[in-house]
C-alpha cells in the first residue's frame, strides 16, 4: 500500500557489507589462531595453571627449576594460565585451542571496528588485512592475546557504549598479561590527541578515570597482591639483560611480519601528513615508537596505526561499508561454515606441534630415569625447559626456561652466555651440568665435540621421519661428561 509504513526488516535489510566482510576477517582471525598449540611459553602457563587448580593457590616462588628453586616469581599472568587449565580439565588441549582461536578472532574484528572510518569496502578491507598480517606472526597462545583483545575493548569503550565494562576489562588486563601500562598509554594518547585537535574529551576524561580505577582494582583484588602493579616496572630494570632475547630488540626487519610492518610505518607516515588528525596521530606514533625500541610490541603497533590508515584511505571502486547487497548474507554464510569447519577441527588431534622440540633426545633420557627424577643434571635451550614443564609438572628438575623475569642475574647471564655459544664449558661446569641436550648444528655443540670432558651419543633417529633434519637425523646431540 502506497505511503504505507515499512514492514519488519529481514535479514537482508540489516545486512552491510561491512558486516559480511567482518564476517570474513573474523574467520580469518580464527583460522590464524587455531593452529597447533607449540609455543614454549604456552607449556609453562598452562603447567603453572594446573598447579594453581591443584593446590587452590598462586605460586609465589619457582617451582621448576634447579637453578632458582625458591626464587620470588610473580605469575603476573596467573589469569590465564588459569583459564588454560581449567579449559584442558574440561575439554583436554581442544580447550586452550579453542580460547586462542576465539581470541585471535576478536583481535581481528577488532581491528576491523577501528577501520570504520575508510569509506571504501576495499581499501579498508586491504588496510585491515595489513594489520592483521603484520601482528599475526606473534598472535601466538600466550597471554598477549588476552592483552591485545583488552586493548582494542578499551578502545571501543573509549568511543561509544557504556563505561562500566572498563573496570572489569582492565581488572582482566591486570591479571592475564604485563602489557596493561598500554591501555593507559593508548587512554592518555587518545586524550592529548583530542586536545590537540580542540575536540570535546568530556567522554575521555570519564574513561581515563575509569581506567585508573580498573588499573588500582587488578592490583588490589588480585591472588598476586599489589605487586602486579609494580612487575612491569621490574621487568624494565632488566632491560640490559632482555636485550639478548631477540622479540626484546628493536626489529631487524628480516622477517615476514616485520616488513609489513615497515610498510604500515611508510603509510602512517604518509597518512598522517593527508589526515592531521592528532587523535589518530599521537596513539600511531607512540606505538610506532614502542615498537621500534622493542619487536615484542608490533603486534600492538599493528593495530594503532589502522584507524589512522582508514582516515586516509582513498576511495577505490563504489562499494560502501553501509551498502546492503545480497552479497552480504552469502559472506556471512561462508564466514559461519569456515568456523564450523574450524571447530570440527579442533575435536581432533593431535593438538601439540612439536616439530621444534627435542622429543627423541627426551623419550631416551626419560627411558633411562634421567628424566624426570633423576640425580643428573641437563641442560638445553630455553624452550626444551618450558615443554619439560609441561610433561612433569614442578619436579624442580629444569634448567632453564623463558622467564627472564624471574631468574637471579648470574642464572640469565649463564644461560644467555650458552646461547650465544660464549663461555659454555664455563658454565656447565659452574652449574654441575652432566648431561646437554643442544641443536647439533650450533656453537655449543661444536664446543663440546672438541672438549675432552665431554662425549656424544650416537644419533637418534626422528620420532617422526617426516620431519627429520636435511641428513636424515634429529637435529639434535646428547652430550655426557667424560667420566
Amino acid at each position: 500500500m502506497a505511503g504505507g509504513a515499512e514492514g519488519p526488516q529481514t535479514l537482508h535489510d540489516r545486512l552491510t557489507l561491512g558486516v559480511g566482510l567482518g564476517s570474513v576477517v573474523a574467520l580469518i582471525g580464527a583460522f590464524v589462531g587455531a593452529g597447533k598449540l607449540s609455543d614454549n611459553s604456552f607449556f609453562t602457563h598452562l603447567a603453572t595453571g594446573r598447579l594453581i587448580l591443584d593446590q587452590g593457590s598462586v605460586p609465589s616462588t619457582d617451582p621448576y627449576t634447579f637453578t632458582a628453586a625458591g626464587e620470588v616469581w610473580t605469575v603476573q599472568s596467573w589469569l590465564a594460565s588459569l583459564m588454560y587449565a581449567v579449559l584442558e580439565r574440561g575439554f583436554g588441549l581442544a580447550g586452550p585451542r579453542l580460547l586462542h582461536m576465539a581470541l585471535a578472532s576478536v583481535v581481528a574484528v577488532g581491528v576491523w571496528w577501528l577501520t570504520r572510518a575508510a569509506r571504501s569496502l576495499i581499501p579498508r578491507l586491504a588496510i585491515a588485512a595489513l594489520s592483521v598480517g603484520t601482528g599475526a606472526i606473534l598472535w601466538v597462545e600466550r597471554p598477549l592475546m588476552i592483552g591485545l583483545v583488552c586493548f582494542v575493548g578499551l578502545w571501543v569503550l573509549a568511543d561509544r557504549g557504556p563505561l562500566w565494562p572498563i573496570v572489569p576489562l582492565m581488572w582482566v588486563w591486570v591479571n592475564s598479561h604485563g602489557s596493561f601500562p598500554l591501555g593507559i598509554v593508548l587512554v592518555g594518547t587518545l586524550f592529548v590527541g583530542r586536545l590537540i585537535d580542540r575536540g570535546d574529551v568530556a567522554r575521555l576524561s570519564r574513561v581515563a578515570g575509569l581506567t585508573a580505577v580498573g588499573t588500582v582494582f587488578g592490583g588490589v583484588v588480585s591472588p598476586v597482591s599489589v605487586t602486579i602493579l609494580t612487575f612491569p616496572v621490574t621487568l624494565l630494570g632488566r632491560a640490559d639483560q632482555l636485550q639478548a632475547v631477540t622479540e626484546w630488540r628493536s626489529p631487524d626487519f628480516a622477517g615476514w611480519g616485520a616488513r609489513l610492518f615497515l610498510l604500515q610505518l611508510v603509510l602512517a607516515f604518509l597518512a598522517a601528513r593527508r589526515v592531521g588528525r592528532w587523535e589518530l596521530v599521537v596513539p600511531a606514533a607512540t606505538f610506532i615508537g614502542a615498537a621500534l625500541l622493542g619487536a615484542r610490541n608490533i603486534p600492538i603497533a599493528a593495530i594503532a596505526v589502522a584507524p589512522l590508515l582508514a582516515a586516509a584511505a582513498p576511495n577505490l571502486g563504489r562499494l560502501r561499508s553501509d551498502e546492503r547487497s545480497p552479497l552480504a548474507k552469502g559472506l556471512l554464510g561462508v564466514s559461519v561454515a569456515g568456523m564450523l569447519v574450524l571447530l570440527l577441527s579442533l575435536s581432533s588431534g593431535p593438538h601439540l606441534e612439536l616439530e621444534s622440540y627435542p622429543m627423541a633426545e627426551i623419550a631416551r633420557l626419560d627411558d633411562e630415569g634421567v628424566l624426570p627424577h633423576g640425580d643428573e643434571r641437563v641442560a638445553y635451550i630455553d624452550r626444551v625447559g618450558n615443554y619439560l614443564e609441561y610433561r612433569y609438572g614442578p619436579i624442580q628438575n629444569v634448567f632453564f626456561d623463558d622467564r627472564f623475569d624471574m631468574y637471579p642475574e648470574r642464572v640469565l647471564e649463564g644461560m644467555i652466555d650458552l646461547h650465544q655459544g660464549r663461555r659454555v664449558l664455563e658454565v656447565l661446569d659452574h652449574f654441575d651440568i652432566d648431561i646437554v641436550v643442544w641443536q647439533t648444528d650450533s656453537p655449543v655443540s661444536e664446543q663440546l665435540l672438541t672438549s675432552e670432558a665431554w662425549v656424544a651419543d650416537a644419533p637418534l633417529d626422528p620420532i617422526d621421519p617426516e620431519r627429520a633434519a636435511d641428513d636424515g637425523s634429529t637435529g639434535w646431540s646428547i652430550f655426557r661428561r667424560n667420566e
